[in-house]
């Protein structure tokens, strides 16, 4: 198998995969051009009947307008992956229309319960929860071990060989269907964006969250996370200088303190120590370093070397403290105190710490691993793609700007167990950031990462009345303002026909609203010339 860290390594490095200008052929270059493309799921779906594709893009336009050259309209959807004729037909009639198409590629690792299933054979393939109660979701005795639709979050960790076998040839397959109707119907498919809010859990049930006491508890506390964790820490492992996949991406400076020459090579400083309590005469030891008590680098609880066997009892208890799976004085993830180093090493959430950005930050930030974890899944995914040959530039990931939730309680568990932030959506290999955001956002938290940006579930003012001038003037403030700061890309949500309105437009209202409304006389007012 191709290394999964091969494209990521170029990536950063700015090597060949660098966005590329779209044919002429394709029409305008997608980073001179601002698109608006609210969110209908209908048309990934076979059985939505042609003539109400055509009857809503019509009214699509008679609501939102249609815009010019360089201001373009459509439709986006999840691709639905294995249905390539459905995308075939979906493109056509856009093209018939004039409208172009956004593509939303679901491959995160929660909330797939269809993926999630094929790996029920060994338990470890799942991320753990770290207050230990179960690995899964709220537990139904009277239910199957598959029944429920987000049955759990997959192991994101580069160390879950499993997991990330499965995500590469499934999104190398879905690459090559989608562009094989890319090349039949060039210029309508103006941006595929991948992976659906990927994040340690889901923030909910499945991932983190806050128990009834006040107890903060979140994802991934499996053995694969936690032992990538530890390797990423030290240096060894997949992460060691002499022949690690890894090489060269280990914890940067910030985290570990200052790196030591040993056998040649700048390295962490705890690359040599025989345990956590032992600096082998080289910097401080580890225990001291980060002020932890651990007394081996096993893993507390089912280290990977102890216990190599899958595990398939969902009833087994992640932490036991005796018995052949416990090592007493392991290596675990940290118990949340922002004070502490080791929690940051973690995690860096914004919130925490004072509202600032890591040390680093935006050209090598120092976020933690919870965040690097992320930030690789969504990109060994996107070089994947690439690799097939999907052109980069139309590339834009979906994440959630955790940065920028605010306080509130709720607001910061999400902050502090999903890992996650813009910076997770940044995709170096495109020069692209991709979020999703219900409220406004302010543009450089993106630019600061890369010149082109997009949101991918957008709402300027989520609980406004339909009609309510307060949406309108949102939506009217936000289109000008993002499209003069760098964004190429905005899908408004949700759509729906006419007289079948869903459950989420009262919070979400787009057809028949104010905010189409603002859509279409924001298009009025634009002239037809490159934004860049």
């Amino acid at each position: 198998m191709r290394s999964l860290n091969r494209f990521f390594r170029l990536a950063v490095a700015a090597a060949a995969l660098v966005a590329q200008p779209a044919r002429a052929e394709d029409g305008p270059d997608v980073r001179d051009t601002f698109h608006i493309i609210p969110l209908w799921n209908a048309m990934a779906r076979a059985d939505t009947p042609e003539e109400a594709i055509h009857t809503e893009m019509k009214r699509l336009v008679e609501q939102c307008g249609r815009g010019n050259r360089y201001h373009r309209v459509g439709f986006s959807f999840i691709y639905p992956a294995g249905k390539p004729e459905v995308l075939r037909r979906d493109c056509r009639i856009a093209r018939e229309h004039g409208l172009v198409l956004g593509l939303v590629v679901g491959m995160q690792t929660h909330g797939n319960a269809a993926f999630a299933r094929k790996f029920l054979g060994d338990l470890r393939n799942y991320q753990w929860r770290s207050d230990g109660k179960n690995w899964q979701d709220l537990p139904r005795p009277d239910k199957p071990l598959d029944w429920h639709e987000n049955l759990a979050s997959l192991c994101p960790s580069r160390y879950c060989d499993p997991v990330r076998t499965a995500v590469e040839e499934e999104g190398r397959r879905q690459a090559r269907e989608i562009l094989a109707v890319m090349k039949e119907y060039p210029g309508i498919i103006a941006v595929i964006n991948p992976l659906i809010e990927q994040g340690l859990g889901a923030g909910q049930a499945v991932g983190g969250g806050q128990a009834a006491d006040g107890t903060l508890y979140y994802c991934d506390a499996g053995p694969y996370t936690t032992t990538e964790f530890r390797d990423w820490l030290l240096h060894r492992g997949r992460y060691d200088a002499d022949g690690g996949v890894y090489a060269g991406e280990g914890a940067p400076k910030a985290i570990t303190g200052p790196w030591l020459k040993i056998a040649g090579v700048s390295r962490s400083p705890f690359y040599d120590d025989p345990d956590p309590t032992n600096a082998n005469d080289t910097g401080p030891s580890f225990n001291r370093y980060f002020g932890t008590t651990f007394t081996s680098w096993k893993l507390r609880h089912y280290d990977l070397e102890n216990c190599p066997s899958a595990i398939t009892d969902p009833t087994f208890d992640a932490l036991a403290e005796e018995g052949p799976t416990f090592v007493d004085g392991g290596f675990q993830i940290p118990a949340f105190d922002p004070r502490s180093r080791f929690w940051r090493a973690w995690t860096w959430v914004n919130q925490d710490q004072g509202g600032r950005y890591p040390p680093g930050n935006p050209r090598v930030p120092s976020f933690g691993f919870g965040q690097v974890v992320n930030q690789h899944y969504v990109n060994d995914f996107v070089g994947f793609l690439i690799e097939e040959g999907l052109p980069a530039d139309r590339i834009y990931a979906h994440q959630v700007p955790t940065e920028a939730l605010g306080e509130s309680p709720k607001a910061l568990v999400q902050a502090r167990t999903l890992g996650m932030n813009a910076w997770t959506g940044y995709l170096p290999a495109c020069r692209t950031v991709g979020i999703t955001r219900f409220g406004p956002i302010d543009p450089a938290i993106m630019t600061q990462y890369a010149p082109h940006w997009g949101i991918f579930e957008w709402h300027p003012q989520p609980g406004a009345a339909p009609d309510s001038q307060r949406l309108y003037d949102a939506a009217r403030r936000d289109l000008e303002r993002y499209a003069k700061s760098g964004c190429r890309f905005v899908f408004p949500g949700w759509w729906h026909p006419a007289g079948k309105p869903k459950e989420d437009t009262a919070t979400f209202p787009l057809p028949d609203s104010r905010f189409t409304e603002a859509i279409r006389d924001f298009l009025a007012t634009r002239k037809e010339v490159p934004l860049r």
